[in-house]
């Protein structure tokens, strides 16, 4: 579970605890959960510019081997700092990829249909009938590409990453 709690408490590294904190506190003792934050400052107050941690990562015992947390050192125009949460696991992912519906052989796809499902169709189960279905869409159109690194972003040029590099520099240079 993540969220903006806006409740303070020593326990996520504020410098106080309120009677919001308390209650998650609480919560989370009760329910026996385990905090994610690792102490690190995820808002800071526009006008003030006091830092706090108020959001909040919270999960079961059984996950937090299993998930990273951690708060990036950009506020990337917000007042909260951008949280990276990652879930590490050893079961593969899979990719399942769409169809081009668009270029599909759509009367190749209604005869192999028709021959092969039309006489078989009430005897065979449900994943048999899938299956071959699937056969039949994989030899009469082809799918996308897939990638799960690359993110295909047309408006971020080279003008986006300097501007980013000027806004981190600005940061530094008054924090």
């Amino acid at each position: 579970m993540l969220g903006d709690f806006n409740a303070h408490s020593h326990l996520w590294g504020c410098g106080k605890t309120d009677l919001s904190g308390k209650v998650i506190e609480d919560v989370i003792l009760k329910h026996n959960l385990l905090l994610l934050n690792d102490d690190s400052f995820t808002y800071i107050h526009p006008a003030s510019g006091t830092k706090s941690a108020i959001d909040l990562g919270v999960c079961h015992p059984s996950l937090r081997l299993s998930i990273t947390w951690k708060v990036h050192d950009d506020l990337c125009e917000s007042d909260h700092f951008p949280i990276h949460v990652w879930f590490e696991h050893d079961a593969e992912i899979e990719v399942v990829l769409s169809w081009k519906c668009s270029k599909a052989d759509l009367e190749l796809f209604a005869r192999l249909s028709s021959n092969q499902l039309a006489d078989d169709c009430c005897v065979l189960s449900v994943d048999q009938f899938t299956q071959k279905l699937l056969y039949i869409a994989s030899e009469t159109s082809p799918k996308n590409k897939s990638s799960l690194n690359k993110r295909h972003t047309v408006w971020f040029n080279e003008d986006c990453k300097q501007a980013i590099k000027y806004r981190k520099k600005l940061w530094k240079s008054i924090v």
